[in-house]
């Protein structure tokens, strides 16, 4: 299986057919490269010996910040996302296996887990290889610790449940969030078409937007009519709005909102899940490229 369909293609090149994640690609493959239940936290408080495939690791940091000695309540780390909040990590690989390739003593790696499986006893981990990568070289562990989420949640809104492909629309309401601002450029950076909502006082957007719009009357309808895959990350009225005018076909995902049993086909909530490794690799690739920007910078 090629774990890199998953991922965006390498920089400079134009996507085609056989990298989109059409509906039969996820249907087969889409549990591996999401990451199987397995690896959904494939975290362990440290052992005597590694098994294959595994690394012991030095956290060096969370995003949102987790006291790894007390407890976190879900309310404080990812509002609306369930009772498995996750959070994004880094670390620095402490220990690795001869079978375990790819990785070295003092490598920097980064990658999401469930905040429970990061609090322990100290903070040496056990972590999969399959569910971790070699952070962005051009950011900080903090800053890695803190993207890495909301990359993987962009990520796969997009692609995973959006099953988004080239040349088609997306429209990202919440444009002003990190989230939707990294979804604008995920989606952009594979010839997607993007119309983002953002508040008036952020109307500038990302500039890489196909374009910009304001959630006025009529506005909001005319372009969720048109998209393939509607992306919310705000919730409320807009979500309410663009549900009711999305046309059919069309894929609404939210990490705010849940849909009811009887809203519209199409709505779906959108909780977060490992990546993997491959993922996690291209994102960073992405990154350090400057394709993928998640922190709003002053001119």
């Amino acid at each position: 299986m090629d774990l890199l369909i998953e991922s965006p293609p390498p920089i400079g090149s134009q996507p085609g057919r056989a990298w989109r994640s059409t509906a039969d690609f996820w249907r087969r493959n889409g549990a591996a490269l999401a990451g199987a239940e397995a690896d959904t936290v494939d975290l362990v408080p440290p052992a005597t010996t590694l098994h294959p495939g595994e690394l012991r690791v030095q956290l060096s940091a969370t995003f949102p910040v987790v006291d790894t000695q007390t407890s976190v309540e879900a309310r404080t780390v990812v509002p609306g996302w369930g009772d498995r909040p996750f959070a994004g990590f880094a670390a620095v690989v402490a220990e690795t296996r001869a079978d375990t390739l790819g990785f070295a003593v003092g490598d920097e790696i980064f990658g999401i887990a469930e905040v429970a499986s990061l609090q322990c006893d100290g903070d040496s981990l056990i972590v999969s290889a399959r569910v971790v990568a070699r952070k962005p070289t051009g950011l900080s562990c903090q800053e890695s610790a803190s993207v890495a989420l909301d990359a993987v949640s962009a990520w796969q809104m997009l692609f995973k449940l959006g099953q988004l492909e080239a040349g088609e629309t997306a429209l990202i309401l919440g444009a002003d969030t990190t989230v939707g601002r990294l979804a604008i450029q995920l989606a952009a950076a594979h010839g997607v078409r993007t119309v983002a909502m953002a508040l008036p006082e952020d109307m500038q957007g990302p500039k890489c937007a196909s374009r910009v719009i304001d959630s006025s009357a009529g506005c909001l309808e005319a372009q969720s009519r048109l998209a393939a895959v509607i992306v919310d990350t705000v919730g409320g009225v807009p979500y309410q709005r663009a549900r009711k005018a999305m046309r059919h076909g069309c894929t609404l995902v939210s990490c705010v909102e849940r849909p009811a049993q009887s809203s519209r086909a199409g709505a779906r909530f959108y909780r977060p899940e490992a990546a993997s490794a491959a993922c996690l690799a291209r994102i960073a690739e992405l990154i350090d490229a400057g394709v993928l920007d998640a922190f709003k910078r002053t001119e």
